[in-house]
C-alpha cells in the first residue's frame, strides 16, 4: 500500500538528533537557576549619598531582576553578580572584645536603575530582595575573587572518574598507534582522514587489544570505541581492485627473498620496484603539467554499457547490445571538470564496432573542432590500449591532421602513455561519476536512459551524425605508411611520441622516446617511398544497422522473460523492437560483427630492467 510522504519529528527521523535542551537533567538545572518569585522593591528607603535605595522604581527592579535571571547556568550568574558587586579591603577596624573573627574584607553593592540610565549604590539587604540570592553565595563569589583575581570555578558535574582510567587511556592510545595507515588517495588536500587496512575494524582491534593487555589496563568494547572515534580521525579502507601487476610481481619476489634471505636479489627487485614507481610519477607529472601555448587532451573508453540494464537474473546469462561512451578532456587533471571541457562521444553497438577508426574519428573530430589560438603544441593522454590508442591508425590520423588541418602556428604534437597499471586519467574521473549515477538506476531500457546521466557531466556527441564522420583510417594509411616493423624506433615499448611536420608542409616526420624524462629517440620519416600524407583521404565508413543474429534473439528472450510477449507495445523499447523485427529476413553469414571482435590485447607490458625514468 503506497503511502503520502510526511514529516516527522526530530526525534523519530530516520537520523535521530540529539536534543540536549529537554534533557531531564538540563531542564532541572534551568529550573534550579530561574527566578522562583517576583522581585521585590527595597523597603529600606535609603536616599543618602551612600545608598540610592529609596530612588529606585518597580520598574527598574523588574529591569535588573530579568536581567540577571535571564542567563540559566550558574557561572554566567556569577559574573553577573561580580559585574554589580565590589570586594574591598577594610581599611579600618574597630576594637573589639574576645577573639572574634575578623571580615577580610567588605563588599559594595550597586545596580542599574534604566530609569536613570546609570549605575546606583543600593544596600546589601535591597540587592538581595531584588535578586532573590543568598547573602552566602555573594560573599563566596566575592571572597574567591579577592584571593585569586579570577571568577568562582564551577566543579558540579563532569567527569569525575577520569582520573580513574589515565593508565587504561594510555594503554589503548599506545596500541592504536602501533598501526600502520594510509592517506586518502585521491583528495590529500582536503581530507586529514587516514585508513588502516581493510581487513581491520573497531571490533577486531578491540579483540586483539584486550588479548594482548594486562589484566589492569583490559578495557570494555564501549570504552575502546569511545577513545577510537574522539581521538582519532581513522576510517578503514576498501580491498583494493585493478592494483598494478608489476607493483604486485615485485611485492611478492621481495617477501620470497627476504624468506631465503637473498639480499641481494631483494635489494634488486626494491630498485626495479622504485624505478617502476618513479616513471608512474614522471607521467602523471606530465599529465598535471600545464605551460602557455600548450592544450592538453586526455581520453579513453568508459566500459561497455549494457543495454538493457534490468535486474533480472537471467541477465547474468544473456547476451545484450551495449552503449560505447569515448570521452575526452579538455586540460590537465588539475583542470575542473564540467560539461564545458568535457565531450562524450557515443554511438550503440549496431552503429559502428569499436576499434580504432572510431576511436581516431572521435579524436579528428576533436581537434577539428577545437580553438587553437595562441596555441603551438599539442599534448594527447592516453591509455597504452593497442587496439584503440596506441597504434599506426591514432599516429597516421594525427599526422593528417597536423599537414592539412591544423593552423600553422600549431608546430607539433605529442602523445604520451602511462606506465602500465598506473592509468588513471582524467576521463577515469568522468567514468566514476557516471558509474556512480547508473548503479542507482535499476533500470535502464535503452540507451537515452544512459544519455540521461553522461549528458550531467559531458557535451555528448553522436558518433556518425552530422560533421561527426566515421573514417576508414586504418585500411586507408596501408597505402601510405610504412609497415610499423620498419619503422625507425620501438613503437610498442615506447611511451611518448612526438610528430612535426617537415619542411615541405606535406609530410611529417615521428620520434619515439622509451622513457619520460630522457629523449633518446630520433625524428625520422614514416611514410613509404614517393608518399606524404596529403596523400592520404579515407573514404567514410557509414553505419551498418546490423547485428549478430545470435546476439538479438538473447536480446529477445530477455525482453520476453522481462516485458512479456507483448514488449514491443512498449514505446520506450522501440529501439529493440526495430532491431529485432526484420532479424528473420537477415543472413547471419552477412553480418560482418562478431561478439569477440574487440577482444584485442590492451596494452603492452613492458618488463625493461632498465634504470631510465
Amino acid at each position: 500500500m503506497d503511502n503520502l510522504v510526511r514529516p516527522c519529528s526530530p526525534r523519530q527521523s530516520r537520523k535521530r538528533k540529539s536534543d540536549p535542551e529537554n534533557w531531564k537533567r538540563n531542564v532541572a538545572k534551568r529550573e534550579r537557576y530561574s527566578s522562583k518569585q517576583l522581585p521585590e522593591r527595597p523597603r529600606c528607603g535609603h536616599d543618602t549619598k551612600a545608598f540610592k535605595c529609596g530612588t529606585v522604581s518597580i520598574a527598574d527592579v523588574k529591569y535588573f531582576h530579568d536581567a540577571f535571571f535571564k542567563y540559566k547556568e550558574k557561572s554566567k550568574q556569577d559574573a553577573f553578580l561580580l559585574k554589580y558587586c565590589k570586594p574591598k579591603q577594610i581599611k579600618r577596624r574597630r576594637g573589639t572584645k574576645g577573639p572574634q573573627r575578623q571580615k577580610l574584607l567588605q563588599t559594595k553593592y550597586t545596580m542599574y536603575c534604566s530609569s536613570q540610565r546609570c549605575t546606583i549604590p543600593i544596600c546589601q539587604q535591597a540587592f538581595l530582595r531584588i535578586l532573590h540570592v543568598t547573602k552566602h553565595r555573594v560573599q563566596t563569589i566575592m571572597a574567591h575573587f579577592f584571593k585569586t583575581g579570577t571568577l568562582l570555578p564551577e566543579n558540579r558535574g563532569g567527569n569525575h572518574k577520569q582520573h580513574k582510567f589515565g593508565e587504561k587511556l594510555i594503554a589503548v592510545k599506545t596500541f592504536i598507534n602501533s598501526f600502520n595507515c594510509e592517506e586518502a588517495h585521491y583528495c590529500r588536500g582536503k581530507s586529514k582522514r587516514f585508513y588502516l587496512p581493510a581487513e581491520l575494524s573497531i571490533n577486531k582491534m578491540f579483540k586483539m587489544y584486550n588479548a594482548q593487555a594486562n589484566e589492569n589496563v583490559k578495557v570494555k568494547r564501549g570504552y575502546f570505541r569511545t577513545v577510537f572515534n574522539n581521538f582519532y580521525n581513522l576510517g578503514f579502507g576498501s580491498p583494493r581492485t585493478d592494483v598494478c601487476s608489476t607493483c604486485l610481481q615485485y611485492d611478492e619476489l621481495i617477501k620470497t627473498h627476504q624468506k631465503n634471505d637473498d639480499l641481494q636479489k631483494k635489494t634488486d627487485c626494491l630498485i626495479q620496484k622504485r624505478v617502476h614507481k618513479l616513471r608512474a610519477k614522471a607521467f602523471f607529472q606530465l599529465v598535471q603539467e600545464e605551460q602557455d601555448g600548450m592544450i592538453t587532451l586526455s581520453f579513453d573508453c568508459q566500459k561497455n554499457s549494457p543495454i538493457p540494464k534490468l535486474p533480472d537474473q537471467s541477465t547474468y546469462y544473456s547476451r545484450q547490445l551495449y552503449l560505447y561512451n569515448f570521452t575526452i578532456v579538455q586540460g590537465s587533471s588539475k583542470a575542473a571538470l564540467s560539461p564545458k571541457n568535457t565531450f562524450a562521444y557515443c554511438w550503440t553497438e549496431d552503429k559502428f564496432a569499436k576499434s580504432s577508426n572510431e576511436i581516431a574519428s572521435a579524436v579528428y573530430h576533436r581537434l577539428c573542432s577545437t580553438d587553437w589560438t595562441d596555441i603551438t603544441k599539442v599534448r594527447l593522454i592516453a591509455d597504452g590500449c593497442g587496439g584503440q590508442n596506441k597504434n599506426t591508425t591514432m599516429v597516421g590520423m594525427l599526422a593528417k591532421w597536423l599537414t592539412s588541418k591544423a593552423p600553422s602556428h600549431v608546430k607539433n604534437v605529442e602523445i604520451v602513455f602511462p606506465v602500465v597499471g598506473h592509468s588513471f586519467i582524467p576521463p577515469d574521473r568522468v567514468f566514476g561519476h557516471i558509474e556512480r549515477d547508473i548503479r542507482k538506476r535499476e533500470i535502464i531500457k535503452n540507451a537515452d536512459g544512459y544519455l540521461d546521466i553522461i549528458k550531467n557531466y559531458s557535451t555528448i556527441i553522436e558518433l556518425g551524425k552530422g560533421d561527426c564522420k566515421v573514417y576508414d583510417w586504418r585500411d586507408s594509411l596501408k597505402t601510405v605508411l610504412k609497415d610499423v616493423g620498419s619503422w625507425h624506433f620501438a613503437f610498442q615499448k615506447s611511451k611518448r611520441f612526438y610528430i612535426r611536420r617537415t619542411k615541405s608542409k606535406v609530410d611529417v616526420v615521428v620520434k619515439g622516446d622509451l622513457y619520460y624524462r630522457v629523449s633518446d629517440g630520433k625524428f625520422g620519416g614514416i611514410t613509404k617511398k614517393n608518399k606524404n600524407m596529403n596523400m592520404l583521404n579515407p573514404p567514410e565508413i557509414h553505419s551498418s544497422g546490423k547485428v549478430n543474429s545470435n546476439k538479438l534473439t538473447d536480446v529477445k528472450k530477455l525482453l520476453q522473460t522481462h516485458y512479456g510477449d507483448s514488449w514491443m507495445d512498449d514505446e520506450e523499447l522501440v529501439y529493440f523492437r526495430n532491431l529485432i523485427l526484420p532479424v528473420n529476413n537477415m543472413n547471419e553469414d552477412a553480418i560482418p560483427l562478431n561478439d569477440n571482435e574487440n577482444d584485442t590485447l590492451c596494452e603492452f607490458q613492458d618488463d625493461s630492467p632498465d634504470l631510465k625514468i
